[in-house]
């Protein structure tokens, strides 16, 4: 006997007040199902323009549904019962295509998602959302005939989210926060003396990520942030803030955090548009290599660091190790080139080059430059591969 594989089918019932849009149709998939009616055989979801048929227990209802996705759009629906009498109602619900999020009603949508599991009898659903209503449909198919058979259907809500853990910030202190993959942390800053401004250094370390801040529990900021970013904001008697991080999608985020009243005195290295480290060519040898940067208006300490790197370096390596918040008290003594004071009035005649010297031929090394802050804090610019000549 060929084993029957199962697929389910779960309907969500969101429960927010706001309303989502709905999926639009896939002409494809729905031709395909119309010429394989079996398909849909006792699902709760009716295929356009195709027969199916059900089994119906004794005072036992069965719900099922049908998008009409234009408006004015003719609609016959034909029930033809194969044994005894039955009732049966039709009802509409128009469900808007957008949700003006201004105060207007909205109506429970359906999104109706299928995954077929193969033999198993046990399947974890992931990605659901905190405190929310499921409904699931479990269906039996043979694989020879494709004929399939519903399992009676049921319900079940995820559970509440936790209670999100708040940080606390203190006036003029960096704290290091990290975020998990599409993860939220929320932060809390409640200046103790009167102030005129208040400033919030962020340093995102690795992927970009979504600030919001709340004064009051009033958003008045909402951006990405990616690099050293400075918000500037107005102060208020008494004024509480609030931040929310969110984590990127592509990984997990490790940020350094200031909140400060007085912005000029606990400030981060203000970063140049392009921290990219530039190699010349033409001014490699065999034991040395030739960089430029860029610097910034202010007077500042840069620091320049080297490592021998192995042929097969490659560039997911360099951006896994592109964690901007270590500094330069994490390298050892060997690595370090130089560390010198540099700055430009022009930010156009901001460059600064260094030859790095005692390299081996034929080898790869990787370049680093940290921006140090008066503070303390570090900076780290986008590292750099180059490779000696092999032969001069």
């Amino acid at each position: 006997m060929a084993p029957l594989p199962l697929w389910l089918l779960w309907l969500l019932l969101p429960l927010g007040p706001r309303a989502q849009k709905l999926p639009t149709r896939d002409e494809e998939l729905f031709q395909m199902q119309v010429r394989d009616k079996a398909f849909f055989h006792d699902s709760s979801v009716l295929p356009d323009g195709a027969e199916i048929s059900s089994y119906l227990f004794r005072d036992t209802p069965k719900r099922y549904f049908f998008v009409v996705e234009e408006d004015n759009t003719p609609l016959s629906v034909t029930v033809t019962p194969c044994d005894t009498p039955l009732e049966w109602r039709l009802s509409l619900q128009e469900l808007p295509e957008e949700a003006s999020g201004q105060g207007s009603a909205s109506r429970p949508q359906a999104d109706i998602q299928k995954v077929c599991i193969g033999n198993k009898n046990i399947f974890t659903v992931s990605d659901l959302k905190p405190d929310t209503q499921y409904y699931f449909d479990v269906f039996v198919a043979n694989s020879r005939s494709n004929l399939s058979t519903a399992y009676v259907g049921t319900f079940a809500r995820t559970r509440e989210e936790a209670a999100q853990k708040t940080l606390e910030l203190k006036d003029g202190k960096v704290t290091e926060v990290f975020v998990r993959r599409k993860g939220v942390k929320l932060l809390r800053f409640a200046p103790v003396s009167s102030h005129q401004k208040v400033a919030f250094f962020i340093h995102s370390c690795l992927d970009a990520v979504r600030v919001q801040v709340r004064r009051d529990g009033k958003l008045v900021l909402s951006q990405s942030v990616e690099g050293v970013r400075q918000f500037l904001l107005r102060g208020r008697p008494k004024a509480k803030y609030l931040l929310r991080l969110k984590g990127s999608r592509k990984g997990a985020s490790v940020l350094k955090v200031l909140a400060s009243t007085r912005p000029g005195k606990h400030a981060f290295p203000s970063l140049p548009e392009d921290t990219r480290i530039k190699a010349f060519d033409r001014l490699r040898t065999c034991s040395s290599a030739t960089v430029a940067w860029l610097g910034t208006q202010e007077r500042s300490k840069f620091c320049l660091y080297k490592r021998e790197v192995g042929d097969a370096y490659s560039e997911d390596q360099r951006k896994r190790e592109q964690n901007q918040c270590l500094g330069p008290d994490t390298r050892a003594r060997s690595e370090k080139v130089l560390c010198k004071y540099f700055h430009s009035r022009n930010p156009q005649r901001a460059v600064t080059t260094e030859t790095v010297r005692g390299l081996q031929p034929g080898k790869a090394y990787l370049l680093d430059v940290y921006l140090v802050g008066h503070g303390g804090h570090s900076v780290k610019y986008q590292s750099k591969v180059v490779k000696t000549r092999r032969v001069c």
